[in-house]
C-alpha cells in the first residue's frame, strides 16, 4: 500500500499486527476473487487503520471492531448512493468514511 513507506518501524509492526488480528491480512490468492466493491471496501478500511495508527489512536483488536469497520463502510456506501445527485452528495467517500468511523470509535 502506498502509505506503508510513511510508517516508522513501530507503526509498521503495529499495522501488520492490527490487520492480522482483525483478519484483514488477505493474500493475492484470496483477493483475486474479490469483487471491485470488496476490494474498495478493504482498501478503505486499511487506509483508515493506517491513518488511525499514524495519529496514535488505540485500535481495539476484536471481531467486534472488524464487524464495526465493515458495518460503517456499508452504511456510508448506502448514504453515498442515497445522496448521489443531490445537494448532500458525498464528494470524497474516504473522508466521509474516516469521519464516520472516528466519530463512532473515538467519541470521547
Amino acid at each position: 500500500m502506498e502509505f506503508y513507506d510513511e510508517f516508522n518501524q513501530a507503526e509498521r509492526q503495529q499495522f501488520i499486527t492490527t490487520i492480522k488480528n482483525l483478519e484483514f491480512d488477505y493474500n493475492s490468492d484470496i483477493t483475486q476473487y474479490f469483487s471491485r466493491e470488496n476490494e474498495n471496501k478493504i482498501k478503505t478500511i486499511l487506509y483508515f487503520l493506517a491513518d488511525a495508527i499514524k495519529q496514535k489512536k488505540s485500535i481495539p483488536q476484536s471481531s467486534t471492531m472488524r464487524a464495526s469497520l465493515i458495518y460503517i463502510y456499508d452504511k456510508c456506501k448506502s448514504k453515498e448512493n442515497e445522496y448521489k445527485n443531490t445537494p448532500n452528495e458525498i464528494i470524497n467517500f474516504y473522508d466521509y468514511y474516516y469521519k464516520s468511523a472516528m466519530i463512532e470509535f473515538y467519541k470521547n
